[in-house]
């Protein structure tokens, strides 16, 4: 189950909403605040950096900006169920667990997602790509030279955020016939 507010995302593909996620393995339900994996897979195959590795760093820099006592911030890992529970996992910015054998009652449900709905409120009026501009992890370390395709069109990574022209070298790893270049 998912809520997407219109301004942020029409797909819990790209953007960011709210979403209730099962974990099967740990027996637990979690409300999250989220991110789609969409961008952040068309990033990584461009870089060196994995999706997941994206997910996490703009989950990071977007939870630093909340606060919240109800809500845990830290990494959550889903059961080893395949890739998606891993993205799923990479792009959760804070959530809540609730074990199916300790359940809480529905008021407790209910004062949980209207919570997290204000805290997504608040988060959408910041794009994804301000909050981790400032991200240190995804910058360069100020080369001598520095020479790199200036194409923007088609390429929003290219056009802001930290993967920007003039603040990330990005090179392909397979070339067009789809063969690795650095192995």
């Amino acid at each position: 189950i998912a809520v997407l507010h219109g301004d942020e995302t029409t797909s819990p593909q790209q953007g960011r909403y709210v979403i209730y996620l099962f974990d099967p393995i740990a027996q637990s339900l979690y409300l999250t605040l989220n991110q789609g994996a969409k961008e952040a897979t068309e990033t990584a195959a461009e870089t060196d950096a994995t999706p997941a590795e994206i997910l996490r760093s703009r989950a990071a820099a977007m939870a630093s900006e909340i606060t919240t006592e109800r809500f845990t911030t830290d990494r959550v890992e889903f059961g080893p169920t395949g890739r998606k529970a891993e993205l799923y996992g990479a792009g959760t910015i804070c959530y809540a667990e609730y074990s199916l054998a300790e359940f809480p009652d529905a008021d407790t449900i209910a004062t949980d997602l209207d919570h997290l709905l204000d805290i997504y409120e608040e988060t959408i009026t910041t794009p994804i790509d301000d909050v981790t501009d400032d991200d240190p992890s995804l910058e360069s370390t100020d080369p001598s030279v520095w020479i790199e395709k200036t194409r923007q069109e088609g390429r929003p990574y290219k056009q802001s955020g930290p993967l920007a022209l003039g603040k990330a070298l990005i090179s392909p790893s397979r070339d067009k016939g789809g063969r690795k270049l650095y192995e």
